[in-house]
């Protein structure tokens, strides 16, 4: 089982992959003058008591930066604007560097108001076209859509882009988009920016909203009111709903009431890789954004500001597996074994060459991740969460595989002594093997026990051998006592070659060249390594595959303003209703029915209706709750009439 060496291979020009680390899509947008504690409510329970209900509500369901008891002090974490006034920092979002100090703005007394094309800095729409990455830029109600005499509201003070010469140029002026702003902030609009959130998106998306909407003009409840009109529309697009989608939502204030490096900020991140209810701990700033972006899409810095900051790679979702900080890519058996066999898998793979370790004499299989239980002598910085692969793109070398089965399963390379990786000395005493097995596509592997006889037969592109390292047993960064990675429950709680014992794995990939058997030799050996050199090694994590749907109903009455009730689950959006607005519903009950499949848990399951900060006058109802799964039985049922008004909300609990 060593690892082999990719004869041949030679390192290429980087260039990003549009997947990402963290996300492959990333829509900003950009709120005015107001801090942290200006907009964060006392719900949040931080010592706030701002106004700003929905982006509290909204950073409770997913993550905000820093749990701060006033603009300019935090007990932990927090986002910090640069400079005064407002332009200095969208220059910096998209410069990396701070005008009012290397480009002689006078500030804050005449830091607005440069325009146009003045700044012959690089800004990050550089680095993204380099990179082959794509982009758009958003503002409401402005004139002159693709052109370079694209108009925003107050031109480059709010618009960053049209401040950089570089960007003067028609290709890229092509890019500005216009979109029509509601006529209050309460309004439904911007059709044209919604209707662009489809699956083939531009990776990156900007949008500044007029004063209105950004609350310059209508202070943080009027952009509060403008973002819950707006937002969910967004997290309910197809570039965010979409089957394994990276979508991020970035939402963030120029300035606030402090001075830098305490002018706290709020800033909340949104999303299907977000993690829920989760207050930050890291120290961030507007150079953390463009950090943030280069991260994810391995780019070369701007400045040497956003070269050194943090990035913000907390706030999405890890692995299952507590010793692994690495966010999973979701992919299919046949993207990594690139639907081909034999030695042809590598020279043409996505994945290819695999993990790798510069440890001499090392075997990159086996290398623990950084953690309290490494062994004496361990190196590292351990597995890496991205490669360059044979193409030269970055692409995550951590993945998640969901809805595969099991094939036969043993264990082999029992030892007594660690990897060299992992200081080479003795292992805890014990029997310590790695646990070794093989997983199946059943959308391309129908039979397993018929399937992959030939390193030509198709059903092999679905068949990936995977192993927990007996290293990560012995350290115990994986069996009984880690959460999701006890290898002894995945063969109990799974049926070899069964399509309906799936499960959901995570892991990193690793090739084996000593596994092609190369032609079609009688009885060739490698036919229980599926004709490829491809593993999941180490695997780290494994859980039961749900692929049960559970549908909710129910009726509201007087359920009739737009998005006037909101239902989460398990702490995440699920959706606001109803989606338009609805006079005929005013005084009568209306029967609702939300797919919310993707959102269940197994256990303990929490759903919460609430109502919007407006209509207070009149209290809707709700009754016949009911959770059915996909065979039509009922779970979950409540019939009672139950109140939903302004302050009162409704909370169920089920459990599946």
């Amino acid at each position: 089982m060593a690892l082999g060496v990719l004869s041949g291979f030679s390192p290429k020009i980087v260039h990003a992959s549009p997947t990402g680390i963290y996300f492959s899509n990333i829509v900003t947008i950009m709120m005015e003058n107001n801090g942290y504690c200006d907009v964060v409510t006392s719900a949040l329970g931080t010592g706030c008591s701002g106004s700003g209900s929905y982006e509290t509500s909204l950073s409770q369901s997913y993550s905000i930066a820093g749990n701060c008891q006033s603009d300019s002090s935090c007990s932990s974490g927090g986002y910090t604007a640069i400079d005064h006034n407002s332009q200095p920092n969208y220059v910096v979002l998209a410069g990396g560097f701070d005008p009012c100090v290397s480009s002689g703005w006078s500030c804050p007394s005449s830091s607005d108001g440069h325009c146009c094309y003045q700044l012959s800095n690089q800004n990050i729409i550089d680095r993204l076209e380099s990179a082959g990455l794509t982009w758009n830029a958003w503002a409401e109600n402005a004139g002159n859509s693709g052109t370079c005499s694209f108009n925003p509201p107050r031109n480059a003070d709010h618009f960053p882009w049209i401040e950089f010469s570089d960007m003067n140029t028609s290709p890229r002026c092509s890019h500005f988009q216009t979109t029509t702003a509601p006529s209050t902030p309460s309004g439904q609009a911007d059709n044209e920016f919604i209707s662009s959130l489809t699956t083939s998106a531009p990776n990156f998306i900007w949008l500044t909203p007029t004063d209105n909407d950004n609350g310059h003009d209508t202070g943080v409840s009027g952009g509060d009111t403008w973002l819950s009109g707006i937002v969910p529309r967004i997290l309910n697009s197809p570039l965010f709903t979409a089957t394994g989608s990276m979508a991020a939502l970035f939402i963030v204030y120029d300035e606030g009431n402090s001075a830098y490096p305490h002018d706290y900020l709020y800033a909340s991140w949104s999303g299907p890789r977000i993690r829920s209810a989760f207050i930050g701990t890291g120290s961030y700033s507007h150079y953390s954004w463009l950090k943030t972006l280069e991260a994810n899409w391995v780019l070369n810095q701007l400045t040497t500001n956003d070269g050194t900051a943090n990035a913000m790679n907390e706030f999405f979702k890890a692995s299952w597996n507590p010793y692994v900080g690495c966010t999973p890519t979701v992919v299919r058996i046949s993207g990594i074994t690139n639907n081909q066999t034999a030695s042809s898998t590598s020279a043409y793979g996505p994945y290819t060459p695999g993990i790798t370790t510069s440890v001499s004499g090392g075997n990159a299989k086996r290398w623990l991740t950084q953690s309290g239980l490494d062994p004496a002598g361990w190196q590292g910085p351990g597995p890496a969460c991205s490669i360059t692969d044979s193409n030269g793109q970055v692409i995550a070398s951590f993945v998640e595989i969901d809805g595969v089965g099991r094939g036969g399963w043993s264990y082999e390379d029992c030892r007594s002594t660690y990897d060299t990786v992992n200081g080479g000395g003795a292992m805890p005493a014990g029997h310590w093997c790695d646990s070794t097995g093989n997983l199946f596509d059943p959308a391309q592997v129908p039979n397993y026990s018929t399937s992959c006889t030939s390193n030509t037969d198709p059903t092999c592109y679905g068949r990936i051998h995977v192993e927990f390292d007996g290293d990560w047993l012995a350290a115990g960064e994986c069996g009984s006592s880690v959460p999701y990675c006890n290898n002894n429950t995945l063969v109990s709680s799974t049926t070899s070659g069964s399509a309906s014992t799936l499960i959901d794995v995570q892991g990193f990939v690793s090739w084996d060249s000593s596994h092609t058997c190369a032609g079609t030799p009688t009885n060739c050996p490698d036919a229980w390594h599926n004709y490829n050199g491809w593993e999941l090694h180490p695997l780290t994590a494994w859980r039961p595959h749900s692929s049960t749907t559970y549908t909710l109903t129910f009726q509201g009455y007087d359920y009739d303003g737009a998005q006037e009730e909101t239902l989460t689950l398990n702490n995440q959006l699920l959706t606001q209703l109803p989606t338009v607005d609805s006079p005929q519903n005013a005084g009568v009950y209306v029967s609702f029915t939300v797919d919310m499949t993707s959102l269940v848990v197994q256990g303990t399951n929490t759903l919460v209706f609430t109502h919007a900060n407006w209509d207070c006058g009149v209290t809707e109802t709700t009754k016949n709750v009911q959770v059915t799964n996909g065979s039509g039985t009922v779970i979950f049922g409540d019939s009672t009439e139950r109140a939903l008004n302004c302050t009162t909300s409704i909370t169920y609990t089920f459990n599946v």
